[in-house]
């Protein structure tokens, strides 16, 4: 039997290899269809989404071009609010988008954002894009 393992491997292991690399596909990441552009300007921060052109989405598209479909969200900041006022507007922004019906049944992954959004300098940003 150990001299069978050896040669064949572990009971199952041709299946899930044949599964892995046949069947199995990590469709959350792969397949980007979208995306919205966060940044600065001025006093401000805006997100504008970016959509594939494609009519129908579809897991096998080949050839995506992506066009700038519109402007999201608009927020203006006071200059004595606090770096963690911003960062929980704008979180709460992103979170609000999600509940749109356009964007209700898609995969809008803002988990990054909000783990990075505590490392970001939100008050320099805002400065920095004013004296340009």
């Amino acid at each position: 039997m150990r001299a069978e393992r050896e040669r064949y491997g572990e009971p199952g292991s041709v299946c899930r290899e044949w599964f892995d690399d046949n069947k199995w596909y990590p469709r959350e990441f792969n397949d980007v269809v979208g995306w919205i552009e966060v940044y600065a300007l001025g006093n401000q921060v805006r997100g504008i989404v970016w959509w594939v052109t494609a009519k129908s989405i579809r897991r096998t598209m080949r050839h995506r071009h992506f066009v700038r479909e519109g402007d999201l969200f608009e927020i203006s900041f006071c200059p004595d609010e606090t770096v963690e006022e911003i960062r929980e507007r704008v979180e709460e922004e992103l979170r609000r988008i999600l509940r749109l019906p356009r964007y209700r049944k898609r995969y809008i992954d803002i988990n990054s954002f909000l783990e990075l959004s505590r490392f970001i300098r939100w008050r320099e940003l805002l400065q920095r894009t004013v004296s340009l």
